[in-house]
C-alpha cells in the first residue's frame, strides 16, 4: 500500500509541475506583452491612430490598467460621446479613480453645453476645491431650470455657506 501512495505522489507531482511551469511562463510573457500593448495603444491614441488603438485595446480587456486606457480615449471626446457610452463607463468602473475623473470632465462638458437637466442628474458632491465649483454650478443649474423665478430662501443660505468656504 505504501508503494501505491509513493507512485501516486510522484505521478501527481510530475503532472502538476508539467502543467504549472508552462502556465507560469506564459503568464509572465502575457503580462509583459500586455504592458507593451498598453503603452503602444496609448501612443497610438495620442498620435490619432484609431485603427492601431482599436486593435491593441481589444486585446487588453483583462489587463488591470484597461480602464485607464478607455478613460483616456473617452476623455478626449467627452463633449461629443453619447451619454449612454459615458454612463456605461461610469457604471462599469464606478469604484475606480478614472470613473470620478470622467464624471468631472463630463460635468464640465455639460456646463459648456448648458445641459442643465443632465448636469443635475449626474452631479455628485466632491470634497476638494473643484467640488465647490461644481456645487456652485449645481445651484446655477437649479436656478436656470427654475426659470429665474423667486429664489427660495434655502438656496440663499446655501450660496452664502459656499461663498464663505
Amino acid at each position: 500500500m505504501r508503494f501505491f501512495y509513493r507512485v501516486l505522489l510522484v505521478v501527481s507531482l510530475v503532472f502538476v509541475s508539467a502543467t504549472w511551469v508552462p502556465a507560469h511562463a506564459d503568464g509572465v510573457n502575457t503580462t509583459e506583452q500586455q504592458r507593451a500593448d498598453f503603452l503602444a495603444a496609448r501612443k497610438a491614441l495620442d498620435a490619432g491612430d484609431r485603427k492601431t488603438y482599436q486593435r491593441l485595446s481589444g486585446q487588453l480587456r483583462n489587463y488591470p490598467l484597461f480602464p485607464y486606457l478607455l478613460y483616456d480615449e473617452l476623455r478626449g471626446r467627452v463633449a461629443d460621446a453619447p451619454e449612454s457610452e459615458i454612463r456605461d463607463f461610469l457604471s462599469r468602473y464606478s469604484d475606480s479613480v478614472v470613473s470620478s475623473r470622467l464624471r468631472v470632465a463630463w460635468l464640465h462638458a455639460l456646463i459648456s453645453a448648458k445641459q442643465w437637466h443632465t448636469y443635475l442628474q449626474e452631479y455628485r458632491p466632491y470634497p476638494d476645491e473643484q467640488g465647490v465649483a461644481l456645487h456652485c454650478y449645481e445651484m446655477f443649474a437649479r436656478y436656470q431650470l427654475s426659470g429665474g423665478q423667486d429664489i427660495p430662501q434655502e438656496w440663499l443660505a446655501e450660496v452664502q455657506r459656499l461663498w464663505l468656504t
